[in-house]
């Protein structure tokens, strides 16, 4: 299939991050109408059972590989990994001990990807972001369509097995901030132009592009193995 991206607006990442760090800000958790459907009870947390989270990463610290996914939670693309691609990948490689990934959050799309992106983040201080991340996904909405409430957003985390008043409490803190601001750097430092991008890095080694079909689990596994040597 075609590769296809959100790409980012506003004239590339540097112009995206000057805008999302002065919209961080003043994020607000209110938004609109807009109806989503509810993750079954366990659905968000089971893939990622037994698997060591730290943060932004899921996977032992000590695999061999490591991919580093940026993406946008409200990008129908980067949506399209987590159900395709991701969960292959994470019973083959990632439960295996093979591979280690890292999420970067991006908010390129508007105020609801910043006030998704906060929420990520301090889901990621009780090691629950991927849990979280796949639970939003899993009830993706229409774009800047305001339906990134609070309400929606205790709804993900809470089905993600987040302490949901200790994250709403800590996505407005300049811990989250930090983390979102070193995502911006990061994206720029590799030159990243749209969402979602994937870099391999073998442990030791420099990051390189990871330019695969996103929807499928073979491709991530099959360049992992190679770098592993397995």
């Amino acid at each position: 299939m075609a590769q296809r991206k959100r790409l980012i607006q506003l004239g590339g990442v540097a112009a995206a991050a000057v805008a999302l760090v002065a919209v961080l800000i003043a994020v607000s958790a209110s938004g609109g109408k807009h109806k989503t459907t509810t993750t079954a009870a366990g659905t968000a947390t089971s893939m990622f059972a037994g698997i060591p989270e730290q943060g932004f990463s899921v996977g032992r610290a000590s695999a061999p590989v490591t991919i580093d996914e940026f993406a946008d939670l409200q990008c129908p693309y980067c949506r399209e990994f987590s159900v395709g691609a991701l969960p292959g990948l994470v019973q083959k490689e990632v439960r295996t001990g093979k591979l280690r990934i890292v999420f970067h959050p991006l908010a390129i799309l508007g105020q609801d990807s910043v006030t998704a992106a906060r929420m990520a983040g301090a889901a990621a201080q009780q090691n629950k972001l991927w849990p979280f991340v796949e639970a939003f996904y899993a009830n993706q909405g229409q774009e800047n369509s305001g339906y990134v409430t609070d309400a929606f957003l205790r709804k993900i985390a809470a089905s993600a097995g987040v302490d949901v008043s200790k994250a709403v409490s800590a996505s407005s803190s300049s811990t989250v901030t930090s983390a979102l601001q070193q995502a911006i750097t990061a994206a720029n430092t590799l030159h990243v132009t749209g969402t979602p991008t994937f870099f391999i890095t073998k442990q030791g080694g420099s990051a390189r592009a990871l330019n695969v079909d996103y929807t499928k689990a073979a491709p991530f596994i099959a360049a992992v193995d190679r770098l592993a040597g397995t």
